[in-house]
């Protein structure tokens, strides 16, 4: 008998498979796979498909997305533990729905942005990627999911404006990422830096990132180094991002001489 997950290869490699009910259960279970090719080319891949042809009922997407955020609190807290691909895949699933401009309630929707929110703060599992399991990627697929939210609709926009140094939190444990996380959570930042009617929530940000570096300054180790190189890295995405944007000359003049501040700090 074959072991189930090879029945799930089989099926998702079938081109003329259909989107059941059944499947979709199976496809959720395991959706946290340490079998890359099962994970990210037929799970990840097929549900993208589906997404992103309108191939699912309302109701499947719905049920898809409910699973999938709950998914984003399952072993979080956890260091180093295949729990990471669940909430790092069950991520990108849900930006997929919003990216598709998919009906979804707006309380369901908060709910998102909240235990979003929740995955930048109490994530320690920092892997980008894991030898022979793939990429676990937590925190950047999170941060795709949250710059799915800010364009979404004002109200998961709000939701993030209002907590948007919780969304630099990752950048702010000590250790320096090499997997282009910065890279991606610049995307979030900037799209609510362009959709803000004010620079509020920049100038919170970046008030934010310099308190957190002259704490760090007055403490003896190598944490306050890894942090800046972070820092530095964050706002020349963010940067780079305004620029090609084309976005009000004012707000890419304003990270540029913060970059520079830190970069001597």
């Amino acid at each position: 008998m074959k072991e189930p997950y090879l029945n799930l290869k089989d099926l998702l490699s079938n081109s003329t498979t259909t989107h059941s009910n059944e499947l979709i259960n199976n496809m959720l279970h395991s959706i946290g796979s340490t079998d890359p090719v099962l994970r990210d080319n037929l799970i990840y891949g097929t549900f993208h498909k589906w997404i992103r042809n309108k191939q699912l009922e309302h109701k499947q997407v719905n049920f898809i997305l409910e699973v999938c955020n709950k998914n984003l609190l399952t072993g979080l807290g956890e260091k180093e533990t295949d729990s990471v691909f669940k909430r790092s895949f069950s991520a990108i699933v849900c930006a997929a729905i919003l990216n598709a401009r998919y009906t979804v309630d707006d309380d369901l929707l908060k709910d998102l942005a909240s235990n979003s929110l929740k995955v930048m703060v109490d994530e320690i599992d920092l892997r980008g990627y894991v030898e022979n399991k793939g990429w676990a990627h937590s925190i950047a697929h999170t941060a795709d999911l949250l710059d799915s939210i800010v364009q979404y609709s004002s109200i998961g926009r709000k939701i993030l404006s209002s907590s948007i140094t919780k969304v630099v939190e990752p950048l702010s444990k000590g250790i320096v990422f090499i997997d282009d996380e910065q890279e991606r959570i610049a995307f979030p930042l900037t799209s609510i830096i362009c959709l803000s009617k004010t620079q509020t929530e920049l100038n919170e940000l970046l008030a934010w990132m310099k308190q957190k570096l002259e704490l760090e300054r007055n403490v003896a180790g190598v944490s306050f180094y890894r942090i800046r190189t972070n820092y530095m890295a964050l706002l020349n995405a963010i940067y780079l991002n305004l620029i090609e944007k084309k976005a009000n000359t004012e707000l890419s003049n304003n990270i540029l001489t913060e970059l520079l501040f830190i970069r001597n700090f």
